[in-house]
């Protein structure tokens, strides 16, 4: 009787031209499935674009700074004039250099002025010189309270 039963199976298999394989048929993506997938991806590489820069930011580097201020040496260079000039002009120019807007003396036995020296350092003003041999001084003055002179003579004579 098994022979008839696997005669009828192979009978009934021909009779309805069905062919029965081990391998189930492929399953087919719904367009709405494939659509709300295209959506997800989209979102997720738009999300990635837009955050990309805060994500790939160095953290800050701390900087350490020295709560002292370094305060820079005095100096004073005198260009002109020099000393041993004589002039035939009662006022002189007086020219020189020393830090950036830096208050200076400038003296002689009958005349004084101050001025500050730019933001290059330099600095120029006129004084007025008497008859005969006069000792100028030019003196700045530092913000930490430290000064730095020099002395000159010059001599003015109205008859040369």
């Amino acid at each position: 009787m098994d022979q008839t039963k696997v005669s009828i199976a192979s009978n009934a298999k021909l009779e309805n031209n069905q062919q029965f394989s081990a391998a189930p048929p492929p399953k087919k993506f719904s367009p709405f499935l494939l659509i709300v997938l295209g959506i997800l991806v989209s979102l997720a590489a738009g999300i990635f674009i837009w955050f990309r820069p805060f994500f790939a930011q160095q953290p800050p580097i701390a900087q350490v700074t020295d709560p002292s201020p370094v305060t820079q040496a005095l100096i004073l260079e005198l260009t002109s004039p020099v000393d041993g000039t004589l002039s035939v002009n009662q006022e002189i120019l007086v020219m020189g250099k020393t830090l950036p807007n830096t208050t200076v003396m400038l003296f002689t036995e009958t005349d004084e002025d101050s001025v500050v020296s730019d933001a290059n350092g330099r600095f120029e003003s006129t004084i007025t010189l008497a008859e005969g041999i006069n000792s100028l001084t030019v003196t700045v003055f530092g913000e930490d309270g430290t000064e730095k002179s020099q002395t000159m003579d010059l001599v003015y004579d109205s008859e040369t």
